[in-house]
């Protein structure tokens, strides 16, 4: 196994049979016989790889370890064993990586994912070869992650990591090749984070009422105003800034944020719009509307295409 990113994470190229084995001997605390059998650095990579998918914690079974034991060794139930593991590789980070990144497109192979984690810094290419990912991929496949050829190493992705229901444990990855899934990202993330941006703003703004300082945000709601709006801009009594996009912040693409002496008629847009305190149930309302909207219209496109 290898990982660049600190050690925090494996990718797996030891077949499954072999955790099986660590995990049984450790819910049967018999771990140290395995260890001189399977050899100690091969041993600490499995233990790495099942506490990247939160299976085990040190030397003990944890969560869906304690699960995966019950169901595979105590139930004889493989069915409930595969659900079980299906699921955690579903919130590990490189299998979000591959399927989100990869979702969609015709004619993978193995060199495509291999390419693709040395990029995202999960393997170190001087450490492992594009042919030990073989046992990663038929791991992805018996959970039916993806479909893996062992004989002509076609990958086809099978998981859509945004169509799950717990989108909130997923990291959201950007790229070049995705710029509408850059934007759904960043729409995604700044929505999850609308009720507790109520919060801590209503705390900002006491605090900072206590020390005679006025405080307000606000939303425009009327989307026929929005349209009219092309910029950005960060204002100030005396100076005005012109914003680069956000995605292109995100990107890293070379842009300006430079002063300008236009100002945008910021009172027209700040007097009919929402106070995101008093005005919360309205926003709330729109913003439903805007995603039911958005995924009308995402539907539409799918079928079209």
């Amino acid at each position: 196994m290898s990982s660049t990113r600190e050690g925090l994470l494996a990718i797996p190229t030891e077949p499954w049979a072999r955790f099986e084995h660590v995990i049984q001997a450790i819910g049967m605390h018999s771990i140290r016989d395995l260890e001189k059998t399977l050899g100690q650095t091969t041993f600490q990579n499995i233990l790495s790889f099942l506490k990247s998918i939160r299976f085990t914690e040190g030397f003990l079974l944890i969560g869906a370890g304690k699960e995966y034991f019950q169901a595979k060794f105590l139930l004889n139930d493989n069915d409930a064993a595969g659900r079980i593991l299906s699921e955690a590789l579903k919130s590990y980070e490189p299998t979000q990586a591959i399927c989100q990144l990869l979702w969609g497109r015709p004619g993978l192979k193995r060199h495509n994912v291999y390419k693709l984690l040395a990029f995202e810094e999960y393997i170190d290419p001087s450490k492992i070869r594009e042919e030990d990912l073989g046992s990663f991929m038929m791991i992805l496949n018996q959970c039916g992650l993806l479909r893996y050829s062992k004989k002509t190493n076609d990958i086809t992705i099978m998981f859509n990591p945004r169509t799950s229901p717990q989108p909130s444990q997923l990291t959201k990855f950007l790229s070049p090749e995705t710029p509408y899934s850059n934007l759904r990202n960043i729409w995604e993330v700044l929505r999850s984070l609308l009720e507790r941006i109520r919060g801590y703003f209503g705390r900002f703004k006491e605090e900072m009422a206590s020390r005679q300082i006025a405080c307000d945000f606000r939303v425009i709601g009327d989307k026929h105003q929005l349209h009219k709006i092309h910029d950005r801009w960060i204002l100030s009594k005396d100076v005005c800034y012109n914003v680069p996009p956000i995605n292109s912040i995100f990107m890293g693409q070379y842009s300006e944020l430079k002063p300008t002496p236009n100002r945008p008629p910021f009172s027209e847009w700040w007097s009919p719009s929402l106070d995101l305190l008093t005005n919360w149930q309205q926003i709330l309302q729109l913003t439903k509307k805007a995603e039911a909207e958005e995924t009308a219209t995402t539907t539409v496109a799918a079928v079209a295409s």
